[in-house]
């Protein structure tokens, strides 16, 4: 695998955390693929430090962009495990979704939609890592996933973060963060 081409898109906040945002163009075996990664960083002064680990995103508006606290303050367990099982199963088919859908499809199940377009595959997404808080009508949903680029071995673990909204049988998501 060798990186063939990086071009930095802006530096961006993503809530309220410094991100760089990179266009990488990498040759694995022969195969080139594009992808936007995102790199989480601080500040102080002249010294810059990485802060998490890189991920795979779509391109960010330019136009300006706000945000929250991180990933704080979720709430308490909800603790009807019925309630929990149907949160867990509506985040798997999400993220699933999410992995294989455009940004269009996406707006079906979303504000503010994204969708990866097959530019990932879905390598990993542990029931047991989805922790639901929140209440039963406003579900907090945090939860790792494990993403392969598609057509390369390059792999890696992302947290998403879901605020979810109960609809008839099923959820809408309000807010979704990634990092």
């Amino acid at each position: 695998m060798k990186l063939l081409q990086a071009k930095l898109n802006g530096i961006f906040t993503v809530d309220s955390i410094k991100t760089a945002q990179y266009n990488l163009t990498i040759d694995n075996e022969g195969k080139q693929n594009a992808m936007i990664v995102n790199v989480p960083y601080t500040q102080d002064n002249d010294k810059l430090t990485v802060i998490g680990l890189p991920y795979v995103a779509n391109e960010i508006d330019s136009v300006g962009q706000v945000g929250k606290a991180r990933f704080d303050k979720t709430g308490k367990t909800i603790n009807d495990e019925a309630i929990t099982a149907k949160v867990q199963k509506f985040t798997k088919q999400f993220v699933q979704k999410y992995v294989s859908s455009s940004t269009k499809d996406m707006s079906l199940f979303m504000n503010n939609p994204v969708g990866l377009d097959n530019a990932v595959d879905l390598v990993n997404l542990d029931e047991s890592d989805i922790k639901v808080t929140g209440s039963a009508d406003k579900p907090i949903v945090t939860t790792k996933i494990t993403v392969k680029v598609h057509g390369s071995d390059i792999t890696q673990v992302q947290t998403i973060y879901l605020e979810l909204k109960k609809q008839n049988s099923t959820y809408f998501v309000t807010k979704f963060l990634q990092a």
